[in-house]
């Protein structure tokens, strides 16, 4: 079996009983992986659903894990 696309998709349930969906199809190159490319799409998709860190929660994260503190602190 030889993948030649990888589609990712997800609904993001929203209040006032209201849904949004972002979704990405990725063409494969020649020699790509599946796998990389479905990583790649759900971070794209994440991204849409603004669900990524800010930059702001990574250097907290960052500071929290260099200082050994319980992982359930983080900020998201």
């Amino acid at each position: 079996m030889r993948a030649t696309r990888v589609y990712f998709e997800r609904t993001k349930s929203l209040p006032g009983y209201n849904n949004v969906k972002a979704g990405i199809e990725v063409t494969l190159e020649k020699g790509e992986k599946a796998m990389a490319a479905l990583q790649k799409a759900e971070i794209f998709v994440a991204n849409a659903l603004n669900e990524s860190p800010t930059p702001q929660q990574m250097g907290i994260a960052l500071e929290i894990v260099k200082h050994k503190e319980q992982l359930d602190e983080l900020p998201f």
